[in-house]
């Protein structure tokens, strides 16, 4: 066998395209092997998708408002937005300057009313002298210019009290002698009256006989009219007399109804003088407080009427039992304290009767109140 020239040529051309062929051969085989690859990690491999957004988290339960009871001014914030805290954890700090000062203003105010509460208790219990009022320790420690106040202002008033009753004293003695003086002119007419009338009726019988003429009996009929004038005159005056006394003694039930009211009762003040009490009413109150003067050694006769008016409707219903306490004013006989003892019906005397002779002195006013003090504390215990 024999090789020529013509089986030795290699066509360039052809080349090229041989290896051009190849590549595309080795290309396409590595698109195959990558899809391959790419569709079996696809298939097994997991992807993490993120999405940004804007967004609020609201929890469907135990939604807590976080809030100041009081406000301020914020001095520091400890977190920020979006910060997760824990239970117990400062947030804010918030300047308490204004409660500081309302904090002091408070306190000071509680001390006022303590100091006045011992003042006022004081009062209630007959306290004496100022100094023997009990504040509180810490109120004599902390504002001893509070205790000095009270202790002046309860000074001052009991200084008022003791003029107040310096001149009721004055103006029941002034009406009791003005009645007294009244009641003696009467007696004193009528028994000269008596005497008047007998020497006109012997001066009638001897104008008569002849032995006394016209101008004697004359004489006479007019003594008698005189006397019988001034009878009449002094029974006139004698009302507002005795209306005068009355109003005087009733300083007494004014005192009884303070001591009512310092136990924190509303108390209705009547004069029977001025009216008949209405009876329907009596079931309205929780305790009674009588008082009368002394007439010719017994009550008076209004408050026998309210009795009276009491006893008719006892067994209605609010008619029960109940506390009452009684006081006397009398001008030096006081045997109307006796027919007190009707009242004991009514129900449990609280205290014994407070009786005055004449004006009511500082103590028989001060015993009315601490008789009013207690029958308060008697019908609470009732209700």
């Amino acid at each position: 066998m024999s090789i020529t020239n013509k089986d030795l040529w290699i066509d360039p051309a052809a080349s090229e395209k041989e290896g051009t062929r190849l590549f595309g051969h080795l290309l396409l085989g590595a698109i195959f092997i990558v899809a391959a690859a790419f569709l079996t990690w696809s298939n097994y491999a997991v992807l993490d998708v993120i999405t940004r957004g804007e967004a609020k988290v609201v929890p469907s339960s135990q939604t807590q408002v976080i809030q100041s009871l009081d406000g301020g001014i914020l001095e520091d914030m400890k977190v920020r937005d979006g910060q997760t805290v824990e239970k117990g954890q400062p947030i804010l700090i918030i300047r308490n300057d204004t409660a500081v000062a309302s904090l002091a203003e408070l306190t000071q105010r509680f001390f006022i009313a303590q100091a006045a509460i011992a003042r006022l208790q004081a009062e209630i219990d007959g306290v004496k002298s100022a100094d023997e009022i009990k504040f509180p320790a810490d109120l004599v420690a902390k504002y001893p210019d509070k205790v000095q106040a009270e202790k002046a202002q309860f000074t001052v008033r009991m200084a008022q009290l003791r003029s107040q009753q310096a001149t009721l004293n004055d103006e029941v003695s002034q009406r009791q002698q003005e009645v007294r003086a009244i009641d003696t002119k009467i007696k004193s007419a009528r028994s000269l009256i008596g005497t008047a009338q007998k020497r006109l009726n012997n001066l009638i019988k001897l104008r008569a006989a002849g032995g006394a003429g016209e101008n004697e009996v004359l004489e006479g009929e007019q003594q008698v009219q005189q006397f019988q004038a001034d009878i009449e005159n002094a029974q006139a005056e004698r009302p507002a007399a005795m209306a005068a006394l009355q109003t005087s003694q009733s300083k007494m039930a004014e005192a009884v109804a303070e001591g009512l009211r310092k136990e924190g009762c509303e108390v209705t003040l009547h004069n029977a003088n001025q009216g008949r009490f209405p009876i329907e009413n009596y079931p309205l109150y929780d305790c009674v407080a009588l008082g009368s003067p002394d007439y010719y050694s017994y009550m008076a006769g209004t408050m026998k009427t309210f009795l009276d008016d009491w006893y008719i409707s006892r067994n209605k219903p609010g008619y029960h039992a109940r506390p009452y306490a009684a006081f006397l004013s009398h001008g030096g006989g006081g045997r109307a304290k006796e027919s007190f003892s009707l009242f004991t019906r009514l129900g449990s005397q609280v205290g014994k009767i407070v009786v005055s002779s004449g004006s009511p002195s500082k103590e028989i006013l001060e015993e009315c109140v601490k008789l009013g003090f207690d029958l308060a504390k008697a019908a609470s215990k009732t209700r």
